[in-house]
């Protein structure tokens, strides 16, 4: 592992990576300024993004409002399925159903629920998707 001294690396010393190559700016800058490169920022589900795209040449004309609106349509997606603020999304369709009533997932949400139904297994309980919902039941109380 390189930290403990019991360690030995097998062929030879380990080489510890000093972190980014000073030229890493500069080539990321260079990439920015010829087009090979756009960052693209902005707010969405009231989080911060920014994310660095790298286009294609079959994209064509105007890669940024390409990019953008892959970006937009997947972020609207997601509050449309997953946002607990917006009254009408999926999940807050569900927050609000009853005990009893029965409720068929889209493929999205589908995923996410398999995926905590194995990550409650596999930690033994310790990931709870369900504490959300207490946490705001005893935040009223």
């Amino acid at each position: 592992d390189g930290e403990s001294s019991a360690s030995k690396v097998v062929g030879g010393n380990l080489v510890r990576p000093k972190g980014p190559s000073p030229d890493d700016e500069k080539l990321f800058n260079e990439w920015l300024d010829s087009g090979k490169l756009l960052v693209l920022k902005g707010v969405a589900c009231c989080v911060p993004y920014n994310i660095t795209v790298v286009p294609s040449e079959a994209v064509g004309g105007d890669a940024a409002s390409a990019a953008r609106a892959v970006i937009d349509a997947v972020f609207e997606e997601t509050e449309k399925v997953f946002s607990p603020f917006v009254p009408t999304s999926e999940l807050s369709t569900i927050n609000g159903l009853a005990a009893d009533v029965a409720h068929t997932p889209s493929d999205a949400m589908k995923t996410v629920l398999d995926m905590a139904n194995t990550l409650n297994r596999m930690t033994r309980g310790a990931f709870d998707p369900a504490v959300y919902p207490l946490a705001q039941f005893f935040k009223k109380a």
